[in-house]
C-alpha cells in the first residue's frame, strides 16, 4: 500500500511538471505573439512580461510538487517539508507578480490605441 501512494504521488508530480513544460513551450508563445501584434514597439518589454509568467509558473509546478510529495509518508521525501517555508515565500509574491503582468498588458494595450 505505500508503495502505491509513493507511486501515485510521483506520477502526479509528473503530470504537473509535463503541464508547467506544456505551459511554457506551447502557451506562452502563443501568448508572446499575441503581445506582439499590439505593435509594440519596444520588444523588453514583452520579454519582461513573459520571463514574469515564466517565473510564476515555475513557483506554481515547484509548489504543487511540493504539495504533492509531502503527502507521502517517507523519511526521504520528509526533507522536503524543509523547502515548504521557502517556497510559500516565493507563492506570497504571485499577487505582486499578477499585478504587474496585468499592469503591463494594460499599459501595452492602451499604446497601441494611440
Amino acid at each position: 500500500m505505500v508503495v502505491g501512494a509513493i507511486a501515485t504521488a510521483v506520477i502526479n508530480a509528473v503530470f504537473v511538471i509535463i503541464a508547467g513544460f506544456i505551459l511554457i513551450s506551447k502557451i506562452l508563445p502563443k501568448i508572446s505573439d499575441l503581445i506582439q501584434g499590439a505593435n509594440v514597439q519596444d520588444n523588453r518589454i514583452i520579454s519582461g512580461v513573459m520571463g514574469l509568467l515564466i517565473i510564476a509558473i515555475y513557483i506554481l509546478v515547484i509548489n504543487g510538487v511540493l504539495k504533492i510529495l509531502s503527502v507521502v509518508e517517507n523519511q526521504y521525501l520528509g526533507y522536503l517539508n524543509y523547502l515548504n517555508e521557502g517556497v510559500s515565500i516565493l507563492v506570497s509574491f504571485l499577487p505582486y507578480i499578477q499585478w504587474i503582468v496585468v499592469a503591463a498588458l494594460i499599459g501595452i494595450f492602451i499604446s497601441k490605441k494611440k
